[in-house]
């Protein structure tokens, strides 16, 4: 097993999270999994003395204490919907994937920079093509949807069986994922039948006695590579989910037995893993107090580096309030979202659109953040869209869809191309940001940024 430098630990926890809360917020609708969350417990106090005196600079951490308890599930407000944005949001997905259809259709991603196809050679699996199915129904772009799903029906099964090795966990996430949404939406037979085929090809990568390695090979179940923790404890869903839908147990049984490896309670990883964010990765700057989320360096504390990643981070802890978890998860989700916006990830670009990595001054009353001349890019990622969609519909606070807006129009301002489809870009800190940072539009722009957007909205 490879061992990752101690700067990225924090990037297990999350992983861990993240797969937490997909379950848990999902397990009501699907009835996956039951009584994760006892009532009325108190949570166990987690020790920060030797955490804040490691890093004197994060002054007002916070951990949760006994009197903070569980609390019964929440309900979501009534929301209005937002129909103007929402057919913004719909164009910009019609303009996406009216480029990739003309350019790119079936293949993995499109090269906005020479308008031809793009994906891993020898092995394309149409990621942006199952990755946003969802978006487009979601959207009501019916004969997209459609086009795209008989495609799959037709040629996607001949893409499975060849050579080159996958990576389990974005074929799970992208592919895999993919095909299970869009069955639950529309209810095609033929995508339970393709999903279940890769599912079962993938599965045989999973080894159950010991971590798997990264990438397989879904021909002869072979694989190499490293093995990372957040990765195999993230593809819970899909597979749980996939065993559901087919009534095939082994798939649930081995990912269950992956997570039991690294926690025996759900309930219980995902408070201690809460608590550890709280006494060991928040930071504040010293102007403004502005709260951030750092990386772990064991031997020199907290690091003030943040990447735009780490805005996820904000929704997780919303879903986790409304599925019982304490009111301080979610005053820590409003100030990293307030942080992932207003202070560094957006509004203070000149630009408007964020930066990939932000440091923090922790030590001097300078200004509170610095970007790197090297780190001053946008790849057009969903993670703060995505908390500001998830926070919006926990708060009814309107604030969010305001920053989404902000967000949503400096993209169309600066990553809108005329030939067709949305190019990452430079020069985030200037402002009008430079285009074709790197010449692929990812998959996740139609497959989660605009969805969120939309779902904002």
């Amino acid at each position: 097993m490879a061992v990752m430098s101690s700067r990225y630990q924090w990037v297990l926890v999350a992983g861990a999270i993240c797969c937490f809360l997909n379950v848990m917020y999902l397990a009501s609708k699907y009835g996956m999994l039951e009584g994760l969350i006892p009532k009325n417990k108190a949570l166990r106090r987690v020790n920060a003395a030797d955490a804040n005196a490691r890093d004197a600079t994060a002054t007002s951490r916070r951990v949760v204490t006994p009197s903070e308890t569980l609390h019964p599930l929440i309900a979501m407000p009534t929301l209005t919907n937002d129909t103007n944005m929402q057919r913004q949001v719909t164009a910009a997905m019609s303009w996406a994937w009216g480029a990739y259809r003309k350019h790119a259709f079936g293949f993995d991603s499109l090269n906005v920079k020479d308008m031809v196809k793009d994906g891993l050679p020898g092995h394309d699996m149409a990621i942006s093509l199952v990755d946003s199915l969802d978006s487009l129904y979601i959207m009501g772009l019916q004969d997209e949807f459609n086009e795209a799903v008989d495609w799959a029906e037709s040629n996607l099964a001949a893409r499975f069986p060849l050579p080159p090795r996958v990576s389990i966990f974005e074929t799970t996430i992208r592919n895999l994922g993919g095909l299970l949404s869009a069955y639950t939406l529309c209810g095609r037979p033929a995508l339970l039948t393709l999903a279940d085929d890769l599912g079962a090809r993938l599965h045989r990568g999973l080894n159950e006695t010991a971590l798997p390695l990264s990438l397989v090979s879904l021909v002869d179940g072979s694989t190499s590579d490293s093995s990372y923790v957040a990765e195999f404890t993230t593809i819970q869903l899909e597979f749980k989910y996939l065993a559901q839908l087919t009534g095939k147990t082994e798939y649930h049984d081995t990912v269950e037995l992956l997570m039991d490896k690294k926690a025996t309670k759900y309930k219980d990883m995902y408070i201690n893993a809460v608590n550890g964010i709280m006494t060991t990765l928040v930071g504040r700057t010293k102007k403004s107090n502005w709260l951030f989320l750092g990386e772990l360096d064991t031997a020199r504390g907290l690091s003030p580096k943040m990447d735009h990643l780490v805005c996820f981070v904000p929704g997780m802890l919303a879903l986790g309030y409304v599925n019982g978890m304490p009111r301080s998860h979610l005053t820590l989700a409003q100030e990293l979202v307030h942080t992932c916006f207003q202070v560094c990830m957006y509004n203070q670009m000149g630009s408007k659109m964020a930066p990939e990595i932000a440091y923090f001054n922790t030590a001097t009353t300078a200004d509170d953040i610095q970007v790197h001349p090297q780190d001053a890019f946008n790849i057009l990622r969903p993670e703060t869209v995505e908390s500001l969609m998830i926070m919006y519909r926990v708060t009814k606070n309107e604030t969010y869809r305001a920053w989404g807006k902000v967000i949503f129009d400096a993209f169309e301002r600066n990553a809108r191309l005329d030939s067709g489809g949305y190019s990452s870009v430079g020069n985030v800190d200037r402002t009008s940001a430079t285009k074709f940072f790197r010449p692929t539009m990812d998959s996740f722009f139609m497959a989660e940024t605009l969805k969120y957007f939309y779902l904002l909205f």
